[in-house]
This record gives structure tokens, C-alpha cells and sequence, in this order.
């Protein structure tokens, strides 16, 4: 019995093997440096808010011989932290007094030392 021996073989030259179309090579070259433009971010100066003072709370106890003040913290949603400067404003909303925060609290009370200016009870004490 004969056996077709013939084989399919195909005549070797370029265009056998499917190349990727022209334009879409220059479509690459193209989109890729604009997609990559895109994703690069400037780094831009974030605009200052002005922000309103926040109030602390009020002062409750003023000693000018050691030159500190006990502020009631009752209604202050957040504490100022140990260090943080105060300012103590009058009832006419000028400011009488800096104050720092020191470390003794016992709640609703923190204490701070006079800075400098003359604080009074009663008054407001602000961030």
C-alpha cells in the first residue's frame, strides 16, 4: 500500500508571520507619552484656610503671685496639648493674656502658666 509521503510545508519569506499593523505602533508611540504625562502630578502650595480660633474653655482661677491660670475644659470637644499656646481674650474680644499649657489636668480643669499679659476669670480662653 502506498502512503501519500508528501508533507505541507510552507516556502519561507517575511510575510508568513503577522507583524503588528503600522498605525497601530504609531498609535503607541503617540498615547503612551500623553498617558504618562497624565499620571505625573505637580506638587502645588496647599492655600492657607483661615481657620476661626477654637475655644478651650474659660478660666476658672487666676494666680498672678505664681503666674498661672486653672481653665475649665468642661465643654471643649479636644484638649490642648501639654505645651500648646492659649490666648485669653477680655469680654470686648481683645486679647489679655498668652498662656502655655502645662502638664497637671484633673478633669474639667487644666492649668497653663501666664506667658505674658494679665488674664481675669471669666474670660475666654482660645487656641
Amino acid at each position: 500500500m502506498l502512503v501519500n509521503t508528501r508533507s505541507f510545508t510552507m516556502p519561507a519569506s517575511p510575510t508568513n508571520h503577522r507583524s503588528p499593523q503600522p498605525w497601530l505602533a504609531c498609535l503607541l508611540l503617540v498615547l503612551f507619552p500623553l498617558a504618562a504625562a497624565g499620571c505625573a502630578q505637580k506638587i502645588r502650595a496647599k492655600p492657607e484656610i483661615a481657620t476661626l480660633p477654637a475655644a478651650v474653655g474659660e478660666i476658672a482661677i487666676v494666680n498672678l503671685a505664681q503666674r498661672f491660670v486653672l481653665i475649665d475644659v468642661q465643654r471643649a470637644r479636644l484638649l490642648p496639648a501639654i505645651g500648646a499656646e492659649l490666648k485669653a481674650e477680655d469680654a470686648t474680644g481683645m486679647e489679655s493674656a498668652r498662656l502655655k499649657v502645662t502638664p497637671e489636668r484633673r478633669h474639667p480643669f487644666i492649668t497653663a502658666d501666664i506667658v505674658s499679659g494679665t488674664p481675669a476669670r471669666g474670660e475666654k480662653v482660645y487656641r
